[in-house]
């Protein structure tokens, strides 16, 4: 009876929105400074945050707007204010909706979920939520279908801005970072807040001295649920992937849902 009990649990794991979903939801005024904004960014270790009104909740702010739309533009954070560059739109959903309805509607969206029971806003669901579901899936599709064949470098020399600056150019997340033209770290959106933004650390750093290494690869013929399960272990939302010694590819999180939402 007791084995029985456990299966039944294990079973049940991800399965619903409530079963992946942040219920610790950061807020911020629209008033705010975006300085402020990406101190808490980066002290939380989080994505985004949901702009709160005198109604409700009105949208996002997102470590992409910050970055895109005045880090990269040499936009002064001490100045600019939330609602100047916050993302309005939002996809709405409940809690105990499926994991394939919020991968579908996260799709349809191309925004995080913020999560409602009732009129309450009782949580948020990003792409490295639905990950942890699809890791405990057997999907066998390979990433091939969703993965980026375009991998984006910059020598350790350069700055975080123009890391920034490349971001909001190709719309990316990250970008490799090479020694002697050789791949051997990554530098994405959540290291340019944690260690610039929210440090005050001036935008001219070198990469050298920012970026995550050793750099996490997988194979190019990776399915989408080991991918996820390589995703969820070492805690990142981006796998460069390689055929040989060859850097041929990268797949994210959000490729993964897009892969699972469109799963039979």
């Amino acid at each position: 009876m007791f084995n029985r009990r456990c299966l039944k649990v294990e079973i049940r794991l991800f399965k619903i929105v409530e079963d992946v979903m942040q219920r610790n939801v950061q807020c911020i005024n629209p008033t705010e400074k975006l300085k402020v904004a990406a101190t808490i960014l980066g002290e939380k270790h989080i994505g985004s945050l949901v702009v709160i009104g005198s109604v409700g909740p009105i949208g996002l702010l997102t470590e992409t707007d910050i970055i895109w739309k005045v880090i990269a533009l040499k936009r002064d954070l001490s100045t600019t204010l939330v609602l100047e560059v916050m993302s309005i739109a939002y996809g709405r959903i409940a809690s105990d909706a499926s994991l394939k309805d919020a991968a579908k509607l996260m799709l349809e969206k191309k925004k995080r979920l913020l999560v409602f029971e009732g009129d309450k806003v009782a949580g948020i669901v990003t792409a490295s939520d639905l990950v942890k579901g699809i890791s405990e899936l057997n999907l066998r599709v390979g990433v091939d279908g969703v993965m980026s064949k375009k991998v984006y470098c910059l020598d350790e020399n350069a700055t975080a801005l123009d890391a920034a600056q490349m971001m909001a150019s190709k719309r990316i997340g990250s970008v490799i970072v090479t020694k002697d033209d050789e791949p051997y770290g990554i530098f994405a959106e959540r290291d340019l807040m944690t260690k610039v933004a929210a440090q005050n650390i001036p935008f001219t750093t070198e990469l050298k001295f920012l970026l995550s290494t050793p750099l996490i690869t997988a194979s190019v013929n990776v399915s989408v649920s080991e991918a996820a399960k390589i995703m969820v272990e070492k805690r990142i939302k981006r796998l460069p992937l390689v055929q040989g010694e060859d850097l041929v590819g990268i797949v994210t999180a959000r490729d993964l849902v897009e892969a699972y939402a469109r799963s039979l």
